[in-house]
């Protein structure tokens, strides 16, 4: 038999894909706020100084004039017999000062957050296949020929005895 045999081979294509994850992160806000601080410290702006100097003033003549108030009542008062040197040298002596520990305003810090966007897509296998496959072209079947090796002919031999039993 003449044939042609095409043999064309199967053709698998396997891929992975990776998953992919983008993030997109915003700027988040952050508000540092030193005006409460800086205030309570002295350093604040313009108000807080006119403020500040205000208070001061009061106090300062407030002071003066319990001192004025106080001396004048010293002497004023003769039945305690205080000399006007004493009420002098007791309006010269400082006072004590009252000293106070107190907390300083804190810095204000605010932080606005924003969320975080995300996208996913997922991965996974990608595959192609050609499947293979077989072919045979120019298919000739095969003759055959029968000759025989001598004429054809009839031989009849006998094989055994013919005996005529009836005599």
């Amino acid at each position: 038999a003449d044939y042609n045999l095409k043999i064309k081979r199967a053709d698998l294509e396997v891929k992975q894909v990776p998953a992919k994850i983008h993030f997109k992160q915003p700027k988040a806000n952050l508000e540092i706020d030193y005006g409460p601080f800086l205030a309570s410290l002295g350093f604040g702006g313009l108000e807080s100084f006119m403020n500040i100097k205000r208070q001061e003033a009061l106090q300062s003549f407030n002071l003066n004039l319990e001192r004025t108030v106080s001396e004048g009542k010293a002497l004023g008062a003769i039945e305690k017999d205080i000399s006007i040197g004493e009420v002098a040298e007791q309006a010269a002596t400082p006072q004590e000062k009252e000293l106070q520990i107190v907390p300083l305003d804190s810095i204000a810090i605010n932080v606005e957050t924003i969320p975080l966007h995300w996208e996913a897509e997922q991965g996974g296998v990608e595959f192609a296949a050609q499947w293979g496959s077989i072919k045979i072209t120019d298919f000739v079947f095969p003759s055959v020929r029968v000759y025989l090796e001598q004429e054809p002919y009839l031989k009849i031999e006998a094989v055994g005895q013919v005996i005529d039993l009836q005599k």
